[in-house]
Parts: structure tokens; sequence; C-alpha cells
């Protein structure tokens, strides 16, 4: 029997985090601009900045990114754990199964929410944005010499479960988390 990976996603999969990163932002352009900010989005990133307030200088926006990320130790607790999801992960973890954290964020503020939760233990192997230079994740996975067909994938968003199912993982390895 070939061996199985369950990976794992953490923004809005394991702990929804939408609400500090956003209050993190609003803050962040406030101190460096001065304009009291609230967008509609339910997830503010970086991208959106530039669009979002269209005279901002590249220097600014630098500087918010960079507040931002200082800001968000402050607003951590307006995070929430998907307590469920986590009884899954300790559990397949304590029955020696492989369990990778898989995401899309940056390496600090990653590890700065599973340190919050104390979610560190249950991870075999974690995987940051900076792993994979911002290049495809699953492509990321083969280079390392996992198998996508051994796959078990808990993921949120449909974009990322679209990559994923275009690079092979099917749609019976991937559990989609609605949180």
């Amino acid at each position: 029997m070939q061996k199985k990976y369950f990976i794992f996603d953490l923004d809005n999969t394991l702990v929804k985090t939408n609400r500090a990163n956003n209050k993190s932002y609003e803050e962040a352009i406030k101190v460096v601009t001065g304009i009291d900010f609230h967008h509609k989005k339910q997830r503010f990133t970086r991208g959106d900045l530039a669009l979002a307030i269209s005279d901002l200088t590249p220097i600014q926006i630098l500087e918010i990114i960079k507040l931002k990320e200082d800001l968000y130790t402050k607003y951590i607790q307006e995070t929430t754990l998907n307590v469920q999801l986590v009884k899954c992960l300790k559990l397949l973890k304590n029955n020696g199964e492989e369990t990778i954290l898989l995401t899309e964020s940056r390496k600090s503020r990653a590890q700065q929410v599973c340190n919050y939760y104390n979610l560190d233990q249950f991870f075999c192997q974690q995987y940051y944005l900076e792993d994979y230079n911002g290049t495809n994740k699953y492509h990321y996975l083969i280079s390392k010499n996992y198998f996508l067909d051994s796959v078990i994938l808990f993921e949120n968003d449909r974009n990322e479960i679209w990559k994923a199912r275009r690079f092979g993982i099917l749609k019976n390895q991937i559990i989609t988390i609605k949180f």
C-alpha cells in the first residue's frame, strides 16, 4: 500500500485569518497614509494595495506591507482555530501519518499563527511561500519527491483547488473546507 500524505493549508482552512489580516492592513494604511481605509473584499492582500489606493508610492506600499506584518501580532487574537479540523490533524499525526503544512503564507506569519495555536507539533513538514518562491506549490511538492496520487489535501480556496486538480490531484483526494 502506498504511503499517504495529508496536506493542510493554513489560512482560512486550519485557522480563519481574514479578520486579523484585514485589520492589520487597515491600521498600516492609516499609519502610513493617514487614510481611514476600509474595503469590501473578504481578504485584502498586498496585491490589492495599489489598486485600492491609486496614489500610493512604491515606498509607501513597502512601508504598509512591512508595518502590516509587524501589526499582525496585535490582531492575532482575531483569528479563529478550526477546532474540528485540528482534531483530525492531531489524530492523523498521533496515528503516525505524514502530515504536512503547505501554505501560501510567508514563513514568519505562518509560524506566528502556528505558534499561537501550538500547531507545529502536529506537522512532519512545513512548507511556506518562500520555499517555492511563489511558484505553484504543487509543482514544489513534486520537486520534493511527493507523489501527488498519494496526497489527501485539505483546502478552502477554489483557486488552489483548481491548481491542485491541474497538477493531477484528483477530486476525491481533496477535502474542501468551509469554515
